[in-house]
């Protein structure tokens, strides 16, 4: 397989849109505190013209930068009303598994499945 895609620039006002379109719903979609990856990928897939199974890898990549950013960004912060950090690491801890179960069982549906049923 060949990868067919256009290069990067020059940039059509299509794309010039998409980026700024998209930065806007990441920011908002980061300050409610959602990922913001199930909106992610049909605005991918309208500006830039890729398919699901291109545009899903890309919303997973953007939901990671803006949880690391978000986990960078509340480290230090304190509790108002408790003597430790806003980050539950038992919660963490208890979810872990499940979240990593769920990324291996998406990535076997995203391998098996069509585009269409994605």
């Amino acid at each position: 397989l060949t990868c067919v895609h256009k290069g990067v620039f020059p940039m059509h006002p299509q794309e010039i849109a998409g980026i700024i379109c998209l930065s806007v719903v990441l920011g908002l979609c980061n300050v409610a505190g959602i990922g913001g990856g199930g909106l992610l990928i049909p605005l991918t897939m309208s500006f830039f013209g890729l398919t699901t199974k291109e545009s899903i890898p890309i919303s997973d990549l953007a939901i990671f930068i803006a949880t690391v950013a978000r986990y960078i960004y509340n480290f230090k912060v304190r509790h108002p009303e408790k003597d430790s950090v806003v980050i539950d690491y038992g919660v963490a801890s208890v979810l872990l598994p499940a979240v990593l179960l769920g990324s291996f069982v998406g990535v076997y549906i995203n391998i098996m499945f069509p585009a269409l049923i994605l």
